[in-house]
């Protein structure tokens, strides 16, 4: 009997063991965003980073853009001019894109996911700003930050994005 209590201890041990293990998990990963606003443009960057370590293991950016800043009246001219860019992220695995066209902006996400894509294909993609992605074993955030903050973009506290204003 009590080999039994033993084993039926060791067990409940090693399973609450793994649950705490895989419970870590999702602590594992934390993330930080950054703005840029324009007049008619705002862009947000979220980059989601492995705790305690420099590697981006997914990055999300969300832009809404009025129609007069793009330079067209409505949702079927945006729509055109955007075609030829928007078909460069199909068929590349880890990346996914969605535009959503309203009455006088649309927004657009895009999601890079690093941990399933491949660094070569994704550094064919314009305005995917990197050095050597190709050679890359992994994307820094320090080195990522560096790159928006000198393109104007602030880090953002708690969610709290501003307003777009077209």
């Amino acid at each position: 009997m009590r080999k039994k209590h033993i084993i039926i201890t060791l067990l409940m041990t090693s399973l609450l063991a793994i649950l705490v293990a895989c419970g870590g998990k999702a602590n594992d990963v934390e993330s930080v965003s950054y703005q840029s606003i324009q007049e008619g443009v705002d862009n947000r960057i979220t980059y989601y980073y492995k705790k305690d370590t420099d590697e981006v293991t997914k990055q999300e950016a969300y832009t809404q853009m009025s129609y007069d800043f793009l330079g067209v009246k409505d949702a079927e001219a945006a729509k055109a001019k955007l075609e030829q860019f928007t078909s460069m992220y199909e068929g590349i695995e880890g990346v996914t894109e969605k535009i959503e066209f309203g009455e006088t902006s649309l927004t657009q996400t895009v999601t890079l996911d690093y941990t399933k894509a491949n660094f070569a294909d994704l550094s064919q993609i314009p305005g995917i700003e990197s050095i050597n992605l190709e050679n890359s074993d992994y994307i820094s955030l320090d080195k990522s930050i560096q790159l928006i903050e000198q393109q104007g973009f602030k880090e953002v506290k708690d969610g709290k994005f501003e307003e777009f204003k077209e």
